[in-house]
């Protein structure tokens, strides 16, 4: 006996959608928008990936004298800290005192406006128009700033924004990273490169990567640790570049563990905020987050040249 499927047509959803915005339910329409908004930008972002964000409410921030959100931390003594701006500049604070704040920042995409009766006539839903149009700009802005931030506190701390790497293969050039580190008394744990010198360190012989691991990726598979340590990887090799404004993706970036590294505050997951006004639909995503790099010697970046 066959059961017959029903589907919905995606222009119903979409003219649903537009019903509840003429019928005055703005939010009700734009949360909707808003649970698939939250559930991609988790899975892309890099920055995520690293430090994991942490939902916090009005009742956790702590005053100051002006008025803007923080969180104050509490660090070993004799250690420096430091916090960035995600507000579109790469500022960085440092503290080296036994305390520290994460402030907060708003980053939001762009506005986009759309008439009602143009949206009616997608054969789309309209929540993928929104991934396209907001959720890849929101989250790249995301990983611009935490990486803008990333430079400057390691040119303060080492010398250098990109330290040099030297070795004949990636295996080396990446283990020279993470003795960095272990020279500084920190403890290695996750490993980010773009997906360009992940593919090329792949490539390398079974004698460097041991037998079992090449076998495995000759037959599709994939390799998410690297000496028991993590490896994220990225397409956003533009981000994770030598030279500003290329797409090399030849920088690798080293992390400690999150509890020897820092905290991601969000007090406000992305969200949608939706205005109609008489055919006018205007939408754009908003979020409010906040880092900071308790321990300013946690992380290393490096280039490795791409063969």
């Amino acid at each position: 006996m066959t059961i017959p499927v029903e589907t919905v047509n995606v222009q119903f959803m979409n003219q649903s959608f537009i019903d509840k915005i003429d019928q005055g339910l703005v939010k009700e329409a734009g949360a909707a928008m808003s649970a698939f908004v939250r559930q991609k930008l988790r899975e892309t972002g890099f920055t995520r990936k690293i430090l994991t964000p942490q939902m916090i409410t009005a009742s956790d921030l702590d005053r100051g004298l002006d008025d803007q959100p923080r969180v104050i931390i509490e660090k070993e003594p004799d250690s420096t800290a430091a916090t960035m701006s995600l507000s579109g500049q790469p500022t960085v604070r440092y503290f080296k005192g036994a305390r520290y704040e994460v402030p907060f920042y708003k980053i939001q995409s762009e506005r986009f406006t759309k008439s009602k009766f143009e949206l009616a006539t997608y054969r789309t839903d309209i929540r993928n128009i929104l991934q396209e149009n907001s959720v890849k700009d929101v989250q790249k802005q995301e990983d611009e700033n935490f990486f803008a931030g990333l430079k400057a506190i390691q040119e303060n701390v080492r010398g250098q924004a990109i330290l040099s790497t030297t070795g004949d293969r990636v295996t080396d050039r990446v283990m020279g990273l993470i003795q960095t580190l272990v020279k500084d008394h920190q403890k290695p744990g996750k490993i980010l490169m773009s997906h360009a010198l992940y593919l090329q360190m792949l490539r390398e012989p079974a004698t460097q990567l041991g037998d079992a691991v090449a076998a495995k990726h000759f037959n599709t598979g994939s390799m998410d640790s690297f000496y028991g340590f993590e490896i994220i990887t990225t397409i956003k090799g533009d981000i994770l570049s030598s030279v500003e404004g290329q797409n090399l993706g030849d920088v690798v970036a080293v992390f400690a563990p999150e509890e020897y590294l820092g905290q991601f505050y969000s007090l406000q997951e992305p969200t949608v905020f939706l205005k109609a006004e008489a055919d006018m639909i205007e939408f754009q995503i908003y979020e409010s987050i906040g880092i900071g790099i308790g321990n300013a010697k946690g992380f290393v970046l490096g280039k490795v040249d791409l063969a």
